[in-house]
């Protein structure tokens, strides 16, 4: 992508979140806290969404389409971290 495309989607971005505060979820118990990554790429002019398979043999998730993420670890500094190492 280049400079113009990624002004161009940030543009958009911040055109369809204005106004809507970041949504900070509850920590329940028995849940680990996780970060996924949202991959955006421009192909053709147009914006896309990128998604990851998850192996089949995995014991939770098998199978299925995905953001690229985990859990977060204690050395994580943050969320972002967590989502950036994991993916």
């Amino acid at each position: 992508m280049d400079d113009q495309g990624l002004r161009r989607l940030k543009r958009k971005l911040q055109r369809a979140l204005k106004g809507r505060p970041p949504l900070e979820l509850p920590h329940r118990g028995g849940l680990r806290r996780a970060g996924v990554l949202v991959p955006l790429c421009l192909k053709d002019g147009r914006c896309h969404i990128l998604f990851i398979k998850r192996a089949e043999g995995l014991p939770q998730h098998a199978g299925e389409m995905s953001f690229p993420g985990g859990g977060s670890d204690p050395q994580d500094g943050s969320i972002v971290e967590t989502a950036l190492r994991e993916a």
